[in-house]
C-alpha cells in the first residue's frame, strides 16, 4: 500500500471517528441548553470533517487509479 493510499485511509477512519464522537456528544446535549452560536458551530465542525473525508477519499481514487 502506499503512502498516499495509507494516509488517505487514516485520515478517513480519524474524521470518521471524531464525526461519530461529536454526534454522540450532541445526542447527550439538551437540545434547548445550546443556543444557535452552538448549533452553527456544531454543523461547520461537521460539514469542515465531511469535506476532509471527501477530500481524502478523492485522494485514494487518484491514487488507487493510479497505481492499477
Amino acid at each position: 500500500m502506499s503512502a498516499k493510499t495509507f494516509t488517505a485511509l487514516e485520515q478517513i477512519e480519524t474524521k470518521t471517528s471524531q464525526i461519530k464522537a461529536l454526534t454522540i456528544l450532541a445526542q447527550g446535549s439538551h437540545i434547548e441548553e445550546l443556543n444557535s452560536e452552538d448549533i452553527g458551530h456544531f454543523f461547520n465542525t461537521l460539514t469542515d470533517m465531511t469535506n476532509d473525508i471527501q477530500n481524502s477519499l478523492a485522494t485514494l481514487n487518484t491514487t488507487l487509479k493510479a497505481n492499477k
